[in-house]
């Protein structure tokens, strides 16, 4: 339930996050592309999709990447946008980021994946 909670809470937080498998790659291109929705759902409000270039303009993200994995191989990767706003250089799938604070939703997943192994404490003093 806990690792539920932390997909929740880094799907709120980030302008994208694709979790899960997919059976096609193209068909995660088209729902990646085409077919975005809010990332906060109202219940009885209508959730018009747009475009992940609409998406990306209305948020002010000038350019990123996404991967798609699966069983822990990347089956499609794509990037969007621009990656330098002075050379308009575009983003591409090798363009790198800095991970920022999508890494601190990943890290806390890992940290409950631990605690649900068993094998981590929340109860535990950090330090041991």
């Amino acid at each position: 339930m806990f690792i539920r909670k932390a997909i929740n809470i880094a799907i709120t937080s980030s302008l994208i996050l694709v979790a899960g498998t997919l059976s096609q790659p193209t068909h995660a291109a088209d729902t990646i592309e085409q077919h975005i929705q809010k990332s906060i759902v109202i219940a009885g409000e209508a959730q018009p999709k747009t475009t992940l270039i609409q998406r990306m303009a209305a948020e002010n993200v000038p350019g990123l990447s996404i991967a798609v994995l699966k069983n822990g191989e990347i089956v499609w990767a794509k990037g969007f946008g621009i990656a330098n706003s002075k050379t308009k250089l575009p983003v591409n799938e090798h363009t790198l980021f800095q991970a920022g604070s999508i890494s601190k939703p990943i890290g806390a997943l890992a940290a409950l994946k631990l605690v649900e192994q068993g094998k981590l404490s929340l109860d535990e003093d950090v330090n041991k």
